[in-house]
């Protein structure tokens, strides 16, 4: 079940989450529990220069060599994977807009990432690497 339809999930959820930024950046009502804006655009930011950083090099070694030997590792995603999250919950809270809520959803995320990072040591990683 869970590799069937585990990427359909995250992505409705990171769907959800955008339009939640979206309402969140062009809302001119401030909720209390959300960051302010300018930190949602700097995380953003960040992901963009990261992500167009890597693209760049990655054609450099492209035009160079005529083919991507590497792909793209995922210690470049790892620099931004905070941000990633934190920008998931923002646009959740955002499509919420209660606090309450918004604390409901925060420690859910936190109960299926940590439940989906067992089912992975468990079924994927001992199961190649230890056994």
């Amino acid at each position: 079940f869970v590799e069937k339809n585990f990427t359909d999930f995250v992505w409705t959820i990171q769907t959800l989450s955008a339009f939640g930024i979206i309402l969140f950046l062009f809302s001119k009502k401030r909720l209390a529990f959300l960051p302010p804006k300018k930190y949602v655009l700097f995380l953003i930011g960040m992901i963009v220069a990261l992500q167009f950083g890597i693209r760049m090099a990655d054609w450099k070694v492209f035009s160079e060599t005529g083919k991507l030997i590497l792909g793209t590792p995922g210690r470049y995603f790892l620099p931004n994977l905070v941000s990633h999250i934190a920008l998931v919950f923002i646009g959740l809270g955002a499509l919420l807009r209660k606090e309450n809520y918004f604390k409901n959803i925060l420690s859910a995320g936190l109960i299926l990432m940590f439940s989906f990072s067992l089912y992975l040591i468990l079924n994927v990683i001992i199961s190649r690497y230890y056994l």
